[in-house]
């Protein structure tokens, strides 16, 4: 059994099932043998590996001063045991695999992090299973900072706080109370425990947010935690954390600040490509991702793509990168795709979403259709990169005559070259987004509150039925749940033809 000081757990971001639907299997085998770069299924929670070389940084000179050893941290990934297990047996991980996994370890303080759907999936199991082996748990993630009251409510013995928005901070601060100062963790301002929801239960705690010279500051994540300096990673960089836009679909801004908006915090891009140099340095990469959320800052990013092509010069580096950006033309023009060409971008991908105009006004997108498509013609034809087009099917208002003007969206796209992999996948509701909280006024109407059945339908091992129905103005129903999962299926067979057909005649 490995003892430690801190354990830190990512868990599974897949259903508890195998895919029993051939067209999706289908489907998914055929992107994947795309030139298929971006979020992988397979990456770690860098998040947690960010907090464990922070936690390493600041907690050394404590450690000196009460003459202990080195904080120990270990790192336990259930979605990579899980992919293991679905590669190799055929089968999801389980309630049994879980409890022999985490019975091998014996921890102090335990931190968790978790998404809306892992959390409905396997939050019960993970959490009462740690809960044997650990003196303190907390959790953090998007979920539990936006529903911390009702996780308390479920977990009021178990839990001993929730970390609301970022965590390398406030994750030190706990560790610092529990191992120096005592254990007056109330103190703490971003930290969410039982007494203070059982003091006012409508206590309302503001995310925690890093600005962009705490950020510069920090150091690479911990990679070392999970991998070997033989072993390739897919390395994730962040130039900012959070977004300009507010479209109502996305869940960021619940985390990043309280009013459901958050500005970007940004890093100096001469630091970001120093640490750039030194992740490079210290660890054998794959290929890397630009992980912001948008890139809305022409300027800047044109310092950091020559800032990048200069790095690339004096290293040698020879890898691929991959970003997602928005399609509008104050952000990707002839000049900025021969700079991400030049920096070593590979692929772009870009929200398409829908069809029209108006779909896309219907979740805040605020951009438009022709100007997605001149950004997707420039970055193929123009700079020679591959793109994704990300896209949803049942989309608030749709009908099926809405569905099937995106299908042919896709299709055109496609066919015209300008769309190299499709990312097709349904509405969530998540928690807290304005989608949610305007429902029955924003288009849609939820049907099902089981954060277990919250997918995307973005990955092979984590699809199903739309947790909600589309509806007119007046609330009559457009689209059952039923009819947007059938329309999603018919859409993946119409790419998986289209590519099939590709295939035979080339």
């Amino acid at each position: 059994m490995k003892q430690c000081d801190v354990l830190l757990i990512n868990p599974p971001a897949t259903s508890a099932i195998m895919p029993q639907d051939q067209r999706i299997i289908d489907y998914f085998n055929c992107i994947s043998r795309l030139d298929f770069l971006g979020d992988s299924d397979i990456e770690p929670n860098y998040g947690l590996f960010s907090i464990a070389a922070y936690l390493k940084k600041e907690c050394a000179p404590i450690r000196r001063k009460l003459k202990k050893s080195t904080l120990t941290i270990e790192y336990v990934d259930l979605n990579l045991y899980d992919q293991n297990l679905r590669a190799k047996e055929k089968r999801p991980i389980n309630k049994t695999d879980i409890e022999k996994i985490i019975s091998g370890y014996n921890c102090y303080i335990a931190g968790i992090s978790f998404m809306t759907v892992s959390y409905g999936t396997w939050a019960e199991i993970i959490i009462d299973e740690v809960y044997k082996r650990s003196n303190y748990i907390f959790l953090g993630g998007i979920h539990p900072t936006v529903r911390y009251r009702e996780i308390f409510e479920k977990f009021p013995a178990q839990i001993n706080g929730i970390i609301i928005g970022e965590g390398e901070r406030v994750f030190f601060e706990i560790v610092h109370e529990i191992l120096h100062n005592g254990n007056n963790l109330e103190r703490i301002e971003h930290l969410c425990t039982i007494k203070k929801v059982e003091e006012d239960p409508n206590v309302k705690i503001s995310p925690a947010r890093l600005d962009g010279s705490f950020l510069g500051n920090l150091p690479n994540p911990d990679y070392g935690l999970l991998y070997k300096q033989n072993q390739e990673i897919i390395a994730r960089v962040y130039s900012s954390r959070g977004c300009i836009n507010d479209c109502s679909i996305c869940s960021v801004g619940s985390f990043f600040h309280a009013d459901c908006f958050a500005d970007p915090a940004l890093i100096d891009v001469n630091i970001l490509v120093k640490k750039i140099g030194e992740l490079y340095d210290q660890n054998k990469i794959k290929h890397f991702v630009l992980g912001d959320l948008d890139i809305s800052d022409k300027p800047r990013l044109k310092k950091f793509l020559n800032g990048l092509i200069l790095l690339n010069k004096q290293k040698n580096i020879k890898k691929d990168w991959w970003c997602q950006t928005r399609g509008d033309s104050d952000i990707i023009d002839d000049t900025t795709a021969k700079l991400l060409k030049g920096a070593g971008f590979k692929q772009i991908a870009i929200g398409c979403e829908g069809a029209t105009d108006e779909q896309l006004q219907t979740i805040n997108k605020n951009e438009y259709v022709s100007s997605v498509k001149n950004a997707l013609t420039i970055l193929t034809q123009d700079a020679g990169l591959s793109t994704q087009g990300y896209w949803i099917i049942g989309l608030p208002y749709d009908d099926e005559e809405k569905v099937r003007k995106t299908q042919k969206k896709i299709l055109e796209y496609l066919e015209a070259g300008i769309v190299t992999v499709p990312h097709i996948t349904v509405l969530v509701p998540y928690p807290n987004t304005e989608l949610m909280k305007n429902e029955n006024t924003n288009g849609i109407r939820i049907i099902n509150w089981d954060y277990k059945d919250y997918w995307m339908n973005c990955d092979l091992y984590g699809c199903g039925k739309p947790v909600y129905e589309t509806i007119d103005q007046s609330g009559n129903t457009l689209l059952t749940s039923d009819q947007i999962y059938t329309l999603w299926i018919d859409t993946l067979q119409k790419v998986t033809e289209f590519y099939n057909n590709r295939r035979k005649t080339s």
